[in-house]
């Protein structure tokens, strides 16, 4: 008997208060972490943009890893099955 092999991993979120979770099923190996916070953008009600109106960038932050990961990484690379993100506002200084 052969299992089926997932095409995609199961994940979780939070914000950056930590208060509000959020998970996503079987996001897809291959898409990229900057895919991965867009459609969780929407997902946990954060605003796209900023006090000024101009867009607002996202970050994520790895649990396991306690590192941030980069929007070209590829989540099948960078992530497991079942590793908790937490969604940051990526602030730049200036």
């Amino acid at each position: 008997m052969s299992e089926a092999v997932s095409t995609g991993l199961d994940l979780y979120a939070s914000d950056a208060s930590g208060q509000r979770k959020f998970s996503v099923s079987n996001f897809p190996r291959t898409a990229k972490i900057r895919d991965l916070i867009k459609t969780l953008i929407p997902q946990m009600g954060l605003s796209a943009k900023d006090t000024n109106g101009g867009a607002l960038d996202y970050q994520a932050f790895s649990k396991r890893e306690h590192c941030y990961l980069r929007g070209s990484d590829t989540v099948g690379k960078v992530l497991q099955d079942g590793d908790e993100l937490s969604v940051l506002p990526d602030i730049q200084a200036g």
